[in-house]
């Protein structure tokens, strides 16, 4: 469902035959983008499995996540406030 909710936030039409998550990456490609994420602690591993994904296949995305736990993701820095 998060990357279904990722999806529709940046207008990308649904395609039901296409997983939402194959929508996003090629949405995103090799875009230079910083993607925001805000409030994640409901649905931590979804964005985790997503944030996954999306880093593995564009180098030059950054996503930003706030959430009171970490995500996991390889190369995750974890700021605290």
């Amino acid at each position: 469902m998060v990357d279904r909710a990722i999806a529709t936030t940046l207008g990308l039409r649904d395609q039901s035959d296409e997983p939402p998550i194959d929508a996003l990456l090629e949405h995103l490609g090799d875009l230079q983008a910083l993607l925001v994420l805000d409030n994640c602690d409901r649905v931590l591993d979804g964005v985790a499995i997503v944030a996954r994904k999306l880093l593995a296949s564009d180098p030059y995305l950054r996503i930003l996540a706030t959430s009171r736990q970490r995500l996991g993701a390889e190369g995750e820095h974890v700021l605290h406030v």
